[in-house]
């Protein structure tokens, strides 16, 4: 034992002249995910049309949020210009 009780450990050495093959190991594992992300939706995100249509979504769901969130102050201010111009204020 060392002092102060703790054991000391010749793990971290095995550990480190592993790591440059577990990083090896895992650019190859990237290389072959590569592949799988260029096919179907993914790929189809990337195309030109892919894009416009989520632009297109994104300024729809901005939209439907503002309406929502402001909808209380909306139809607050229909009725006060509705009183104002029946009279009824």
């Amino acid at each position: 034992m060392a002092k102060g009780g703790h054991k000391k450990s010749h793990a971290s050495r095995a550990e480190t002249k592993t790591q440059p093959e577990v990083l090896e190991n895992k650019n190859h594992v990237a290389v072959d995910d590569t592949e799988d992300m260029n096919s179907g939706f993914g790929e189809y995100m990337r195309s030109g049309e892919g894009m416009a249509m989520m632009k297109l979504f994104v300024i729809g769901n901005t939209l439907i949020l503002f309406v929502t969130m402001a909808w209380p102050n909306i139809q607050q201010t229909f009725e006060i210009l509705r009183d104002f111009y029946n009279g009824d204020y």
